[in-house]
């Protein structure tokens, strides 16, 4: 029985051009420029996950910032549905004492 051998053919490293004797058939590159693109890859690969998380990051921070201020939002006018009645009447109350005695409405408002 034969051995099979794949290392048979020729082929010329897309990056440096040098020439590779008894390769396989799928090698593109040569050792050293296989090593460099290796590392080239795995570098694009770490800074792609770092940036995503950041963005992950920022997004969540963004999000608690503005689910934050709903809740500040809705506990105001959850408050402000009473306290601010009870403020409006205080603050007609007080414009009444200012204005003075025997003064009603105004002249022009004959209806």
């Amino acid at each position: 029985m034969a051995v099979n051998n794949n290392m048979i053919y020729t082929r010329v490293c897309v990056d440096c051009g040098k020439v590779m004797h008894n390769v396989g058939r799928r090698a593109e590159r040569c050792p050293e420029c296989r090593a460099v693109h290796i590392r080239v890859k795995a570098l694009e690969a770490s800074y792609r996950e770092r940036t995503e998380q950041l963005i992950r990051q920022q997004e969540e921070r963004a999000e608690a910032i503005h689910q934050g201020l709903v809740d500040d939002n809705e506990r105001f006018t959850a408050s402000a549905g009473t306290y601010g009645k009870g403020r409006i009447k205080e603050i007609l109350a007080a414009q009444k004492k200012k204005q003075p005695a025997g003064v009603g409405a105004p002249a022009g408002c004959k209806g």
